[in-house]
């Protein structure tokens, strides 16, 4: 098992490191670069287009394992019995792979014409709603104890349209929306593989791989930046994974309080996007005009460096996130504990922002 973990990681990490390695320069001289700016923290043209290894790296080798599952699951008997009793699971589950697949062609594509192009953020919106719509049709879908296929769908959509806006929101600073992700999609990995979520933690994997292979071209420099190609990918992945994910079971979960797992995994990057748009109202601007009012730019205002910011919010994404690993092992005051440990994270950022304010 750990060396078909290690092989994921490393297939997704080789194709998307070659990938975005290639793109760097073909992105440069077909003119997809993004320009220094008053709200930006670089200060050459910088590539776009590192999406392209993000997705080169999730989808190449989802698309070969399967492959090979349909063309080996009658005769695996060459394999090791740990893979070989994985490989008809895997048959079976390619038709609720492909739309998975197809929906992350879609965002990429959009992301890549708002890079190239621009797209208003109407346009966007919409071109997020109908793919996360997509999901709902094929039935990729949130329950939530709820047997109402029209509110699960609706759930659905406004999970992943908030998980895509989240990270393409944070993506504000060098390897913040890519390492965040990485964070995440580790922990997740780790219950995945506690709840024998198999499948899903493959998936997890080769969306890390994917991930550090482009994370080498933009931290703690970088030479290539993901763009909203890349950025709206990674929230659609993560979307993607968390409505898959199967959070309460009587098999491993004794209270339904892990249903709150994707929340506390989520606190900081979802946090920092609702602050950013809740500043915004308030001061009568257009939620989506950028500005330098992310937790990063509030930590570099501090006197941090752009490094030390996104390695702070890293840490504080762990912090909220791998206390919740434990809400499958404990009872109804153990889980009060972990909220609250999220809550005084919360709240940390909060007196740090305050701090800032004041000093303005």
């Amino acid at each position: 098992m750990i060396l078909a973990a290690a092989a994921i990681l490393a297939l997704a990490f080789g194709i998307s490191w070659l990938v975005t390695l290639r793109g760097r320069d073909y992105f440069a001289r077909i003119g997809l670069v993004d320009m220094p700016g008053e709200r930006k923290l670089h200060f050459v043209p910088t590539p776009l287009g590192g999406g392209a290894g993000i997705l080169a790296g999730f989808l190449v080798p989802i698309v070969l394992g399967f492959l090979f599952a349909h063309l080996f699951h009658d005769r695996a008997g060459f394999l090791p019995a740990a893979v070989a009793e994985h490989l008809p699971g895997a048959v079976s589950t390619t038709p609720r792979v492909l739309p998975i697949l197809m929906g992350a062609l879609l965002i990429f594509g959009i992301g890549l014409v708002d890079d190239r192009v621009g797209l208003s953020p109407g346009q966007k919106l919409l071109g997020q709603i109908l793919v996360a719509a997509g999901l709902t049709v094929s039935g990729i879908r949130i329950t939530l104890f709820i047997d109402h296929a029209a509110v699960g769908a609706l759930l659905t959509i406004g999970w992943a349209v908030a998980l895509m806006n989240a990270f393409n929101l944070l993506d504000n600073a060098n390897g913040l929306s890519a390492g965040v992700a990485v964070v995440v999609a580790g922990i997740l990995t780790v219950v995945a593989i506690q709840t024998d979520q198999l499948f899903i933690a493959a998936l997890l994997l080769t969306f890390c791989g994917a991930l550090l292979g482009f994370l080498l071209f933009n931290f703690p420099k970088a030479s290539i930046f993901m763009g909203d190609a890349g950025s709206l990918l990674v929230g659609y992945v993560m979307a993607v994974c968390t409505i898959l994910f199967t959070f309460y079971s009587p098999n491993f979960a004794s209270t339904h309080w892990p249903i709150l797992l994707p929340l506390l995994v989520m606190a900081v990057p979802l946090f920092d996007t609702g602050s950013v748009i809740f500043l915004r109202i308030r001061e009568g601007r257009p939620i989506f005009q950028g500005d330098r009012r992310h937790l990063s730019h509030r930590l570099m205002a501090m006197g941090m460096s752009e490094t030390q910011a996104v390695v702070t919010i890293w840490l504080l994404t762990f912090c909220t996130g791998i206390a919740a690993t434990l809400l499958y092992k404990t009872n109804l005051f153990g889980c009060l504990v972990i909220l609250a440990q999220t809550l005084a994270v919360l709240g940390l950022i909060v007196v740090l922002e305050i701090t800032v304010g004041a000093r303005k």
